[in-house]
């Protein structure tokens, strides 16, 4: 991540996407980070949404889908993650769900 008065790099994630990341999405209290992509090496479910610590830089949790998912969004209050695939599905996630331990 950058700082967009300075250009100057801010964030370096400890652990990137596999491939580009298609689809990005910053919480409203700008403290966790969803990224929307693709994973080529896999065959089964080799789309994915991350949910990154914006503070640490690591990754929470990793969603899998079976299409691609081309749009991550929160909601203005933060507490549900929209992700939409390319098969026209929008999949809700509760955000406080997808923080805490598994």
């Amino acid at each position: 991540m950058w700082d967009t008065t300075t250009w100057k790099r801010v964030r370096q994630f400890k652990e990137s996407q596999p491939e580009a990341a298609w689809s990005t999405a910053l919480s409203p209290d700008g403290r966790l980070l969803a990224t929307g992509g693709m994973d080529v090496s896999t065959q089964l479910n080799p789309s994915h949404v991350v949910l990154w610590n914006l503070e640490s830089g690591e990754p929470i949790r990793t969603i899998r889908f079976a299409h691609q998912a081309i749009g991550v969004r929160f909601s203005p209050d933060g507490n549900w993650l929209a992700v939409a695939d390319f098969e026209e599905n929008v999949y809700l996630f509760e955000t406080s769900k997808l923080t805490s331990a598994p």
